[in-house]
């Protein structure tokens, strides 16, 4: 003997517990894409972060490059300067004081920076002379 089951309609049946119900809206119209405006952005590369910082550092009069900079500062001279911008993040301070100890932990001798206190960082000496290269770049 086979049993039936009663079957109601979606509306009028209560949502089991534990179960989260979500109700389905229409979907949206999309914008169109405006191709000129991502063609401009493609065509200039955008700088890193250690470039950039590296940029900024060499720029620096010799009594401020004996000094060194903290990295909060060197973030807001960057965006000043239009080589670089924040992608959003709530620390690029952070992230920029770690990728700069990352390069000279790596790098060692061939680093591009140097450490002058806590917190503050320079150019090496003969970071300009080097021709810093990727290729030089350890692998881990």
């Amino acid at each position: 003997m086979t049993s039936r089951k009663q079957t109601t309609s979606a509306s009028t049946k209560k949502p089991r517990r534990g179960r989260i119900t979500v109700s389905v809206a229409p979907p949206r119209a999309q914008a169109p894409l405006n191709i000129a405006a991502i063609a401009r952005a493609s065509s200039q590369p955008r700088m890193s972060a250690l470039d950039a910082a590296a940029e900024v550092l060499g720029r620096l009069a010799k009594r401020d490059a004996v000094t060194g900079m903290s990295v909060k500062i060197l973030i807001e001279r960057m965006e000043k300067a239009g080589l670089w911008k924040s992608a959003g993040g709530k620390t690029p301070d952070a992230t920029l004081y770690s990728a700069i100890i990352r390069e000279i932990k790596i790098r060692r001798s061939e680093s591009r920076f140097r450490r002058v206190s806590p917190g503050k960082f320079t150019l090496a000496v003969d970071a300009n002379k080097k021709g810093y290269s990727k290729k030089t770049e350890s692998k881990r």
